[in-house]
């Protein structure tokens, strides 16, 4: 099993790792299980996913003891859900190795339906364990207002393809990622950005109230045994997610009104000081949002915001700064 850490967007510390299951081929290499899990059958997704179980909860037994206090997620196939046994099995396996429950997340694949009476059984039998869930790849999949309305998940991950598009549309992808992250915030559920992979694109999920990331800008995938040297010499990534990009400081804007006036003075915001690296005129159109300038605040706040999508997109066009 390797491990793939899910860190607090704010604290910038690990705490969830995701086991991730990984095959070994003839030549060394490693297939990913979206390579070699369809190719099982329902028997072997079945042990597959007992496997998964038995070794991450063995790995979480070990880092606790080291006094790394994280959690532990493990992927279910919805066809394992089916299986009446998935919950006993659940169960022995957290007191065989001694663990609390609510150290375990599980999670589903939002685009795999879930649609028989023995599958929302065993939801309830894990939940009654104490066991948390997971809607994994929100946005990708099947019914999803649908069943976070009649399923009760913990934890809401949304998938990578929401924000695959940021540098080819990205006031439309933030649209599209803000709404998904306020769906978990109305429905009291925290959300995981999945397939963060740049810093950059990390802080954008930040600066849209993401309460927490995953993805290669973080870490990689690694060995279970390689967590523990990991969680000591990784630094809390929060310190390096500052507002000196053009997608950060869209991002920013956006989220702060775009075209309507900001609150506060321009001289206590975050945005200022990258702003005005870039001529009096883009400062001019911010400093009219915080009211420092009686003028068309919403025509200087569209153009900024058209000015900063053009540079995270450079073949939009950016309007004429004068």
């Amino acid at each position: 099993m390797f491990m793939q850490p899910i860190v607090d967007l704010v604290t910038g510390r690990p705490t969830v790792f995701e086991a991730l299951a990984r095959l070994r081929r003839r030549d060394g290499t490693l297939a990913t299980a979206a390579e070699f899990v369809p190719a099982l059958d329902a028997d072997e997704v079945d042990t597959l996913f007992r496997i998964a179980l038995d070794r991450s909860l063995e790995s979480l037994a070990h880092w606790i003891s080291l006094g790394i206090l994280v959690d532990v997620s493990v992927n279910l196939d919805p066809s394992t859900l089916g299986n009446r046994q998935c919950s006993a099995w659940v169960g022995e396996a957290l007191h065989r190795h001694g663990i609390d429950a609510q150290r375990l997340v599980l999670e589903l694949l939002e685009t795999r339906a879930i649609d028989s009476s023995e599958q929302t059984l065993t939801i309830d039998a894990l939940h009654g364990l104490g066991v948390r869930m997971a809607i994994d790849d929100l946005g990708a999949g099947h019914s999803t207002v649908s069943r976070l309305r009649h399923f009760d998940f913990d934890l809401i991950k949304i998938d990578s393809s929401v924000h695959d598009g940021f540098a080819v549309a990205p006031v439309s992808t933030l649209r599209s990622l803000s709404a998904l992250i306020d769906l978990g915030t109305n429905l009291h559920r925290p959300s995981v950005v999945e397939g963060l992979e740049s810093l950059d694109m990390l802080a954008v999920a930040a600066v849209l109230g993401a309460p927490f990331g995953q993805g290669y800008a973080i870490a990689r995938p690694m060995p279970a045994d390689a967590v523990p040297a990991w969680t000591a010499r990784s630094a809390p990534l929060v310190d390096q997610l500052e507002l000196t990009t053009f997608s950060a400081v869209l991002a920013y804007h956006w989220m702060h009104g775009g075209s309507s006036a900001h609150p506060g003075n321009a001289s206590a915001c975050p945005i200022t000081a990258f702003l005005a690296e870039h001529g009096s005129a883009v400062n001019r159109w911010h400093t009219s949002q915080h009211g420092d300038a009686v003028e068309d605040t919403v025509g200087f706040g569209r153009k900024l915001s058209e000015w900063l999508a053009a540079h995270v997109a450079p073949g939009a066009g950016a309007p004429a700064v004068v």
